[in-house]
């Protein structure tokens, strides 16, 4: 077995590469939850220590995430479910807060990579962040043949239905892509659609499969 940052690349059928499909945050743009948080605990007078622990990704973060409901309503729901009160563009502010930059080194490796293969990203994401991303990061993200934001394709990963569907998007089987995630249940919804997945879980392991990439393909 060949491990590179924790992927056994040995498991990895280069010959089956026709795409490439990347996570977005953690993977190639940095996140930031702690910012998130941190803006919370200011804009409502309460400490972190109180309300994080009772985070969790619930009905309503999911039903955003998908383009079922609004940030008005997710607002109410967080409200609800951690105990804190603010205005809604405190509540906005404190979201946004955790769409970071993009990583230099990945995105360098993500461009010579886009030379041999098609690369698309999908992310979970939601109107909101779009408008932070699809901005801030417009630039680097135009590697990309295809950003597929969750929110408006109406599925979430890690469902095998969307893989299913984003494949179908990108006009190839899924036994010809190779996922990439920082979220190992995410990874186990495309393999389940019949993708190839590797779980990269934090930016070195992203950067030694990438560079491994580039030799085995090339």
């Amino acid at each position: 077995m060949r491990e590179l940052g924790g992927v056994d690349v040995n498991q990895i059928e280069v010959s089956r590469i026709d795409a490439l499909l990347f996570d977005m945050g953690g993977v190639v743009v940095s996140v930031h939850p702690n910012r998130v948080f941190e803006h919370w605990s200011r804009a409502s007078g309460i400490d972190t220590s109180i309300f994080v622990p009772k985070w969790s990704i619930e009905r309503y973060y999911k039903e955003y995430e998908t383009g079922k409901c609004t940030f008005r309503e997710l607002a109410c729901a967080l409200e609800e479910q951690l105990g804190i009160s603010m205005d809604l563009e405190d509540w906005r502010t404190g979201w946004n807060a955790l769409v970071g930059k993009a990583i230099p080194d990945v995105f360098e490796l993500v461009n010579r990579l886009a030379e041999v293969r098609p690369a698309y990203c999908y992310t979970n994401s939601n109107p909101e962040h779009e408008s932070i991303w699809g901005s801030r990061l417009r630039e680097e993200l135009e590697v990309f043949r295809e950003v597929f934001n969750s929110s408006t394709t109406g599925l979430r990963k890690p469902d095998a239905e969307a893989f299913v569907d984003v494949a179908d998007r990108m006009n190839c089987p899924p036994k010809s892509v190779l996922f990439l995630d920082d979220n190992r249940l995410n990874v186990e919804g495309a393999k389940e659609c019949g993708m190839q997945g590797a779980h990269v879980a934090n930016r070195k392991s992203t950067v030694g499969i990438l560079k491994w990439l580039l030799q085995a393909i090339a």
